[in-house]
């Protein structure tokens, strides 16, 4: 390879990096500042994790996938898989950032009867994310925390609901959903019949049910870690 191609080469790296830089200062900045939501911030960090880490390596890529695009990775140093750690390192410290800020007090409905926590889909979105890296064993406890406080919120914004009027003791979170479970089976007739408020109803327990099972996950693998 002559000194062009190297300059080149180092040049199109540093432009690379720069960018994905660029990319996770944005994000955070623009989720901060509320001018984004969680969908696109989780994108955005996505994006730039992924650039960052071509950067890493970009002298020793020959080929890997990339929206459908196929390209192979060669045989990597020492150095670029030293490199490579580093990278997974800082990815899960950003992930970690991203399950505190998400975790942040959001702005209530006007509505009392709408349960709903612009925090769980944000949340949702962020789990999803962090299951396809495969981080959710390094980053369990995090997500146990996070989802403690947003599932707690919505769990006391449901039982508000008319739906869960009670006698003596509130039920937990899942009994909650077993008995809405159950009334959506005695109700079956009425699907199509459904008011705004029920709508909101059944978003709000299928976002529940959801973190629900990701904190199980997150649950099974900290105690897996740990024998």
């Amino acid at each position: 390879m002559n000194l062009r191609n190297i300059a080149h080469y180092a040049t199109t790296r540093r432009v690379t990096a720069v960018v994905a830089l660029a990319i996770l200062f944005l994000a955070f900045r623009f989720f901060l500042t509320e001018r984004m939501e969680g969908g696109p911030f989780v994108s955005m960090l996505t994006l730039g994790l992924g650039l960052f880490g071509i950067s890493l390596v970009w002298d020793r890529i020959e080929q890997f996938t990339l929206f459908g695009s196929e390209i192979k990775l060669r045989n990597l140093t020492k150095s670029a898989e030293h490199m490579l750690s580093n990278l997974s390192e800082s990815r899960v410290s950003l992930y970690r950032i991203a399950l505190r800020l998400v975790k942040q007090e959001s702005r209530v409905p006007d509505d009392l009867l709408d349960a709903r926590d612009e925090r769980s889909v944000d949340a949702i979105d962020l789990l999803k994310e962090i299951e396809k890296a495969d981080l959710i064993e390094p980053l369990a406890p995090e997500i146990i925390a996070t989802l403690d406080v947003i599932i707690d919120k919505t769990h006391s914004r449901l039982l508000e609901a008319p739906l869960f009027d009670r006698q003596g003791a509130a039920p937990g979170p899942d009994e909650l959903l077993k008995r809405y479970d159950e009334h959506a089976i005695g109700n079956f007739a009425a699907v199509r019949q459904e008011t705004p408020t029920d709508t909101r109803l059944s978003e709000t327990i299928e976002q529940l049910r959801i973190m629900l099972e990701y904190r199980h996950k997150a649950s099974t693998a900290l105690q897996d870690s740990r024998h």
